[in-house]
């Protein structure tokens, strides 16, 4: 039973491999081969910009998600604040 199990997830394994194989090539053959595109200094900027917008953003959520974050890497449940509407009536 277990090996038909690991042989199941073999060929899934192998068929997702193959599929993505498939699609790189195919990704490949349509590319064209150069862009002859310029890409001016306002370019950059905006590169940098959506950098240091995502690293910010990123702070921003990990500070506030940080006590559920830690919470749940302790291994502990979320307490109940006692706001729950149920609680009234």
């Amino acid at each position: 039973m277990e090996t038909e199990t690991l042989d199941k997830e073999r060929r899934r394994g192998v068929r997702l491999s193959h599929q993505a194989l498939l699609l790189l090539v195919t990704l490949g053959l349509i590319a064209p081969s150069s862009a002859h595109a310029y890409l001016d200094p306002g370019t950059g900027s905006m590169i940098i910009q959506a950098v240091i917008a995502t690293v910010a953003g990123s702070a921003v959520l990990l500070r506030l998600y940080w006590a559920k974050i830690k919470g749940l890497l302790a291994g502990k449940t979320p307490e109940t604040t006692g706001d729950d509407e149920s609680a009234d009536r």
